[in-house]
């Protein structure tokens, strides 16, 4: 079994990189066909209308960002969905009992979870599981960050082969 091969960047990281050594198999980032980043999405049509306005306002922050593509499209929607829903348990739960309704049996009084509640909860983690995968939430943008300063940091490196060549580097 053996360790697993080290993906491609991180032996340019390490300065051990040779064309020999390459994964033949990896490729560079797909930046053609459906990975290519979209500059137009359209809601699909089975989302509700608040679902839309969370979708368009969403699409076109993603779009900005150049993270969206065909592919998240779906993904995106889904989002939006359990956004919308997230809405309207929370406006339920606002305007009903709360998060708990209690309920007089034989035995006595018993309580249980609002059925708003739980799909709140259902869909906040929606949410926040869909959300980081698009950099919606602080850690995920904040590994994103780091990332680009990494590769900034990485374009600060490249010499200047002139500069070596005259033996300045």
């Amino acid at each position: 079994m053996g360790r697993k091969p080290l993906p491609d960047e991180v032996k340019a990281m390490r300065g051990t990189l040779r064309k020999c050594r390459t994964s033949k198999t990896e490729t560079e980032t797909p930046a053609r066909g459906v990975c290519k980043p979209v500059t137009k999405a359209t809601a699909p049509s089975w989302l509700a209308d608040d679902a839309r306005k969370i979708f368009d306002r969403t699409a076109r922050m993603l779009i900005s960002w150049k993270v969206l593509t065909k592919l998240d499209i779906p993904l995106l929607a889904a989002y939006a969905a359990a956004y919308a829903n997230l809405k309207t348990a929370y406006a339920d739960i606002a305007s009903g009992p709360g998060y708990f309704i209690e309920t007089k049996t034989q035995n006595g009084v018993s309580v249980s979870m609002h059925p708003a509640a739980r799909l709140f909860k259902d869909s906040l983690d929606v949410v926040n599981k869909v959300g980081a995968q698009f950099g919606l939430s602080p850690v995920s943008r904040r590994q994103v960050e780091s990332a680009d300063a990494r590769e900034r940091a990485d374009a600060a490196k490249v010499t200047d082969p002139f500069d070596q060549f005259m033996g300045q580097s």
